[in-house]
């Protein structure tokens, strides 16, 4: 394998999985031309990361864009790490949603088919799944995952690092705590405290 410190105008995936490499098609999908050729994307996975970390500096980085490559709900602490080290600023944010009027800040993914809707605002690093819809007038904090084919009510409030499982349908104006699961298929019609475990219709939690 290449030198992951390659040149500038190459890409850097943060993550090697397949969530990785289906950021790597989205970003293809959104910029393709020749320089954005597979040799010029780079994978930060556990086979590489020691390396990059002892190599990188606050003035090396050479990447022209960054991205999350990171799909689970434990990206943060990741991510976090590499941002300290590294000192990057400009995280991408990818989008083929369809949006209406909504604000977000870096490093999010927004899959193909999914929906967020007017006056919606977003942290970062958050991801909106394939044929998620988030309602109108949400709020939604920094590392938010909603999984493909979640629905999010209007007026709902989702809290830092919450994980929408597949399936999972949150009811206008509910809230959604800090940290907490939300099962796949689970119909949430009830405010959900920081950290817990949601599942079932409808959602209960110990």
């Amino acid at each position: 394998m290449q030198n992951v410190l390659s040149g500038i105008g190459d890409i850097l995936i943060i993550g090697d999985g397949g969530f990785a490499h289906e950021v790597a098609e989205y970003y293809k999908t959104i910029h393709y031309t020749g320089i954005y050729s597979s040799d010029k994307i780079w994978f930060i996975g556990p086979s590489n990361e020691i390396d990059f970390i002892s190599s990188m500096s606050s003035d090396s980085c050479l990447y022209s864009t960054i991205l999350n490559g990171i799909g689970n709900e434990k990206r943060r602490n990741i991510l976090e790490k590499f941002r300290a080290i590294t000192h990057f600023t400009k995280w991408e944010t990818l989008d083929l949603a369809n949006f209406n009027s909504s604000e977000y800040d870096m490093g999010n993914i927004f899959a193909p088919g999914c929906i967020v809707s007017t006056n919606t605002k977003l942290g970062k690093f958050c991801i909106i799944n394939y044929n998620a819809t988030v309602g109108h007038d949400c709020e939604l904090g920094d590392y938010v995952t909603v999984s493909p084919n979640a629905s999010i009510g209007g007026w709902c409030k989702l809290g830092d690092e919450c994980y929408i499982g597949a399936g999972a349908n949150v009811l206008p104006k509910v809230k959604v705590g800090k940290g907490a699961i939300i099962g796949a298929g689970a119909v949430v019609t009830k405010n959900v405290p920081d950290g817990v475990i949601a599942k079932g219709i409808p959602a209960k939690w110990l």
